[in-house]
C-alpha cells in the first residue's frame, strides 16, 4: 500500500488504500485494480460534527504509518479541517503541477475533482477526452489536445429526484434505478421512470452536444451512478476521479506507462 486518497463530496467522504502504480489510469481493455472504500463518513454539515469527523479520519489514517494523504475535495471547510488534522496531507487543486494546459478562467474556482478527471485522462494516454462524473453533480470536462476547455455542471439526476421528493407536495422518496420507459399507473412509477429516463437522456444529449461542438472525444463516465451508464458504450470508471487524484498527489511514479 503506497498511500491514502480522500474523496470528500457533497455526500460522503470516502478513504481509499492506494495500492500502487498498477491500479493508475487506464482507457480501454481490462480495467486496472479496482479501489475499495476502508472507510466512508456522511460528510457533516454542522462545524463541530465537521472538527468531529476530522479527528476521526486523522486517527483512522495512523493504522497506516506515516504514508502520504491524497485530498481531492469540491468542499473548502473540509479541506480546511482535514489540513489541520493531518500533518501529511497533499491537497490536490489547480496549484498543483497539472499534466495538461487549461483554459479555465477563473482556475481557482474550479473543483478539485475536475483537475483529477482530467489528469486521469491525460495520465491513461488522452490528449482529447470527455469525462462525465455522474454523482451530486453531473460535471461534464472536456480536454482538447491537451488543453482543458472547461464544461458542463448539472444537478445529477438521483439529487434531483430527492430534491423533487422533498419539496413537492404528495411526493414521496423513491429509487434512482433502472426501470421501463413507460406510463406509470401509480405516482411511484411515474417518479421513477421519469428520473431515469430524463437523467439518462439528459446526460447522453449533453454528451452528444458536447461532441458536436469539440468533435468526436472518448467519453469515459465516473462517479457513483457511473455503472448506470455502461450500456452507451462508454468506458466506465467508477474510480477514475480517484485514479487521477493519485496521480496529481504523486502516489503513482511519474512517467510510468499505464496498464
Amino acid at each position: 500500500m503506497k498511500g491514502l486518497v480522500l474523496d470528500a463530496g457533497n455526500t460522503r467522504i470516502k478513504l481509499f488504500a492506494w495500492p500502487g502504480d498498477d491500479a493508475a489510469p487506464a482507457v480501454g481493455g481490462s480495467l486496472p485494480t479496482l479501489l475499495d472504500p476502508v472507510s466512508a463518513w456522511d460528510t457533516p454539515r454542522d462545524g463541530a460534527d465537521l472538527s468531529r469527523l476530522a479527528a476521526q479520519i486523522g486517527e483512522s489514517t495512523l493504522a497506516y504509518g506515516s504514508v502520504p494523504v491524497v485530498l481531492t475535495s469540491v468542499l473548502p471547510a473540509v479541506q480546511a479541517a482535514l489540513e489541520a488534522q493531518l500533518p501529511q496531507l497533499r491537497v490536490v487543486d489547480h496549484r498543483v503541477d497539472l499534466p495538461f494546459r487549461t483554459e479555465v478562467e477563473d482556475p481557482a474556482a474550479v473543483g478539485a475533482d475536475r483537475y483529477c478527471n482530467m489528469a486521469a485522462a491525460a495520465a491513461a494516454g488522452l490528449d482529447r477526452a470527455l469525462v462525465v462524473d455522474v454523482g451530486t453533480a453531473v460535471t461534464f470536462d472536456v480536454l482538447v489536445d491537451g488543453v482543458f476547455l472547461g464544461g458542463l455542471i448539472a444537478p445529477g439526476p438521483g439529487f434531483s429526484l430527492n430534491q423533487l421528493a422533498a419539496r413537492a407536495a404528495r411526493l414521496g422518496p423513491v429509487p434512482f434505478a433502472p426501470c421501463p420507459l413507460a406510463a406509470g399507473a401509480s405516482t411511484r412509477q411515474a417518479m421513477m421512470a421519469g428520473a431515469w429516463h430524463m437523467g439518462l437522456a439528459g446526460i447522453q444529449g449533453c454528451v452528444h452536444g458536447l461532441q458536436q461542438s469539440h468533435g468526436a472525444l472518448p467519453v469515459v463516465v465516473t462517479g457513483g451512478l457511473a455503472s448506470h451508464f455502461a450500456h452507451q458504450g462508454w468506458f466506465v470508471d467508477p474510480h477514475f476521479t480517484l485514479r487521477g487524484a493519485a496521480c496529481l498527489g504523486r502516489l503513482v511514479v511519474p512517467g510510468r506507462e499505464s496498464p
